[in-house]
């Protein structure tokens, strides 16, 4: 039902691709959905009959989240580096943003928190008041450093909170610091992350601070203006098809060093090393051909990637309900889970997002 509704409401986009589109690459809308259904996979794994070896693949989900920062690092500075000598280059920018982040956002803290609190059974599911105060205004991913959290079924927020500092800071960066030199800044930016881990003991202050995990959004903007590059596009059009096997084999690294070598080897080298897997994937995904192109731009991939901001925004709070309700199939609520995440995701976007969405023509 939901992959008949995908189907229905997704534009297929098909054609043979030797370079990237300049407006809109429909593989990275597949990618962002391969993402979000890590993401979900991992987050309801625990309904899941447990199957030997299969579970580092699944527990491995969670660094979907890094994927979404690659993805937004490469289309935000996309996005900047060829509007920042535009008049209105801040408002439209901004504006945009806010209407495509702020309805759900504020829609779920408005309603939903409320709508927990009512209900005796759902209370503990949500932030305590003082942690709450910082999600208003974003900051929900700092306050590890003032006290512990009960953030419980929006916990998943504190991405939410990273990207959205990245959206403040960086289009000044973009806007004041030379074009010549943005490549080094954003390089430097990645390594700067990767020192702060290596200096930072606590495993929670290196998972959910801005500094910390920009290393990722730092890679997708190096793919973007490594693709600004005519030198770089001419070698890479010959070399790229061979990036997804570099790509696994880092990611493979990465599982078996967080399974062997414990949380600080991810906590420090893994994330760089998955940041750098996830920028080569997306320059593979970005230029995919055959059936691996086809996949990458079918409609379910696509659909779930279109529909994939409601979905993550939802998807925990939704778990938090279902919980509610006697269930002793773990099968029969994983796919509850699953579909209703998207189901949600969907009927939102296309109820209220995409009429929203429309108000964006005033800022181009």
């Amino acid at each position: 039902m939901i992959g008949a509704y995908l189907r229905k409401h997704t534009l297929r986009s098909n054609g043979r691709r030797t370079e990237l589109n300049p407006e809109h690459i429909p593989e990275l809308d597949g990618l962002r959905g391969c993402a979000i259904a890590a993401v979900l996979i991992y987050h309801f794994s625990n309904e899941l009959p447990k199957i030997p070896g299969v579970g580092l693949l699944i527990h491995f989900g969670w660094s979907g989240v890094d994927l979404f920062f690659v993805l937004s690092g490469f289309l935000i500075t996309r996005i900047l580096v060829k509007t920042r000598t535009r008049p209105g280059f801040f408002k439209n920018f901004y504006a945009r943003r806010l209407l495509r982040i702020f309805p759900v956002y504020y829609w779920t803290l408005a309603v939903v928190i409320p709508l927990f609190g009512a209900v005796a059974a759902l209370r503990a599911a949500i932030p305590s008041r003082h942690d709450l105060s910082f999600y208003w205004i974003y900051l929900q991913n700092w306050t590890p450093l003032m006290q512990a959290l009960n953030q419980q079924s929006f916990g998943h927020f504190w991405s939410l909170a990273v990207e959205e500092q990245f959206y403040w800071i960086w289009p000044v960066v973009v806007w004041r610091v030379p074009s010549r030199r943005l490549m080094a800044v954003s390089i430097s930016g990645f390594f700067l992350a990767f020192a702060l881990r290596l200096l930072i003991p606590s495993h929670w202050f290196i998972w959910r601070a801005t500094f910390t995990r920009m290393d990722a959004l730092m890679m997708g903007s190096i793919c973007t203006l490594a693709l600004d590059n005519l030198l770089f596009k001419k070698w890479l059009s010959k070399r790229v098809k061979f990036f997804a096997i570099p790509s696994l084999c880092l990611l493979a690294a990465v599982i078996f060093g967080d399974r062997f070598l414990g949380e600080r080897f991810t906590d420090t080298v893994g994330l760089s090393a998955i940041a750098v897997s996830y920028g080569l994937l997306l320059l593979y995904a970005a230029h995919a051909q055959g059936a691996i192109g086809a996949v990458l731009r079918s409609s379910m991939l696509t659909g779930l990637g279109k529909y994939s901001y409601g979905i993550y925004v939802y998807h925990l709070p939704l778990a938090a309900m279902l919980a509610l309700i006697p269930i002793h199939s773990g099968l029969l609520m994983f796919a509850l889970l699953m579909t209703g995440s998207i189901g949600l995701g969907a009927v939102s976007y296309e109820l209220a997002e995409k009429r929203i969405l429309r108000l964006k023509s005033r800022f181009a």
